[in-house]
């Protein structure tokens, strides 16, 4: 059976798992593209780690700098979240005086997944008498603003028009760690390309991750809080990227029953018999409800008619009973049509500004957008009917491209190249942005 995440080896572990390889259950695909070949070099027990770091998750995976060998992974909520659920809160928050409580927070919590991951690998390291591991290279990707945050820079300029990046990135920093367990680890700290204030490190190892600059059209959307897109002309070799700010609600924040995808979300919707039914992570009673639940709801209810074109309940109450104390509130609704339509506004506009409105692949990244049901986001109005066919889901994609260009320099060289092409498209300034979004808010698109 194929994995649903990678599609190949059917032994993917979940977001917030912790693999290691002593198991040998190791998914590298979830990870690194099989095309991918690893440089040699080092000694048995260097290792690196490679970071996404996002708005509200961390991944983090470790690999043999030897052999290139996924040693371990692990995922936790970005403990950022309470200072702010976005980039804009978190801008705010750093210019009001907290600047360094956000840089300490973030490198102190990338240092404790690092010892995390060293003491995981260590006992099978010291049977294999391969030495203790030692930290030699760290690579980070993520958005401008959290990379930023990671780097300690000066994030006010991010808040305000023309939303110019302290830095543009692709080199390494140092004193990220200082204060933390990794002060003295001497490890190269190295920071994925930024192309733009919104589109950052994480957008451009997806992009590389997913192989976007090819001989085919495609397009990239990794969709979360904060939505990275990107379009690729095969005959103009035009590369377009935008970004746009859905919010929280596809992660479960800004949800009532909301939450992250765990046990006893609520993952799936579906009528039967019209019955409401519902498929729950881990089975048992429904607790909550993640985003690809929500989507999944909502494209439902549209089917059967239980809320309208425009969002609304059809009888007029302010919820939907989806199972045990899960609902579905008409603010819920509300808050998802926003989110939706940011996506769906950001690939219309890149369409048309590539010239690719046909015959074209969709790249789907991160952990919702590689989840949910292309059929059901182009039923809401998410993404263009057009790319509801030819989808394909590359998992984490940014960790992915920050773990390639950690194992081998050809690929840093790569990603410093699509840096140089990329092209930045600020949607909120194009003259139709606000027609297409206005009409990408109604699930009659």
């Amino acid at each position: 059976m194929l994995c649903k995440v990678c599609r190949r080896c059917g032994l993917c572990a979940g977001p917030d798992e912790l693999k290691t390889f002593s198991s040998q259950n190791v998914c590298l695909s979830t990870i690194l593209p099989h095309s991918f070949k690893a440089e040699s070099g080092g000694s048995s027990c260097d290792i690196g780690i490679a970071f996404d770091l996002g708005t509200t998750t961390i991944a983090a995976a470790a690999f043999s700098l030897q052999d290139g060998m996924l040693l371990a992974q692990k995922g936790e909520t970005n403990a950022q979240v309470p200072f702010g659920a976005d980039c804009i809160s978190r801008i705010s928050f750093a210019a009001s005086g907290g600047l360094q409580k956000l840089h300490a927070v973030v490198s102190s919590q990338l240092a404790s997944i690092a010892q995390s991951l060293l003491m995981t690998i260590a006992p099978a390291f010291l049977s294999q008498r391969r030495g203790r591991p030692q930290i030699k290279k760290i690579v980070i990707a993520g958005n401008t603003v959290m990379q930023s945050l990671a780097a300690g820079l000066d994030v006010q300029t991010l808040g305000a028009f023309p939303f110019t990046p302290p830095s543009y990135f692709g080199k390494t920093f140092d004193d990220v760690f200082n204060g933390t367990s990794l002060e003295d680890c001497g490890a190269e700290v190295f920071f994925a390309p930024a192309v733009s204030g919104f589109i950052g490190g994480d957008a451009l190892c997806s992009a590389l991750s997913c192989g976007l600059v090819s001989d085919t059209n495609a397009f990239l959307a990794d969709v979360g809080t904060n939505c990275e897109m990107a379009a690729y002309n095969s005959k103009t070799q035009k590369l377009l990227f935008a970004s746009s700010a859905a919010g929280p609600a596809f992660e479960g924040y800004g949800i009532s029953c909301g939450s992250s995808a765990k046990g006893g979300a609520v993952s799936r919707v579906y009528m039967k018999e019209n019955n409401i039914c519902c498929s729950v992570i881990g089975g048992g009673s429904a607790q909550s409800i993640c985003g690809t639940g929500v989507l999944s709801a909502v494209s439902a209810f549209l089917k059967a008619g239980i809320i309208d074109c425009h969002g609304t309940i059809a009888n007029g109450s302010d919820f939907i009973n989806i199972g045990g104390s899960v609902r579905l509130t008409q603010q819920d609704i509300r808050n998802f049509q926003l989110a939706k339509a940011a996506v769906m506004a950001g690939l219309t506009i890149l369409s048309h500004k590539a010239g690719v409105t046909s015959d074209a692949d969709l790249y789907l990244a991160g952990g919702f957008g590689s989840s949910f049901s292309p059929q059901d986001a182009a039923s809401t109005g998410m993404i263009p009917r057009f790319l509801s066919s030819r989808t394909l889901s590359c998992g984490n994609a940014s960790l992915s491209g920050a773990a390639m260009i950690l194992l081998s320099s050809t690929e840093r060289q790569h990603i410093l190249d699509l840096a140089a092409i990329a092209e930045f498209t600020e949607l909120a300034v194009q003259d139709d942005f606000q027609e297409v979004y206005i009409k990408s808010l109604e699930f009659d698109v």
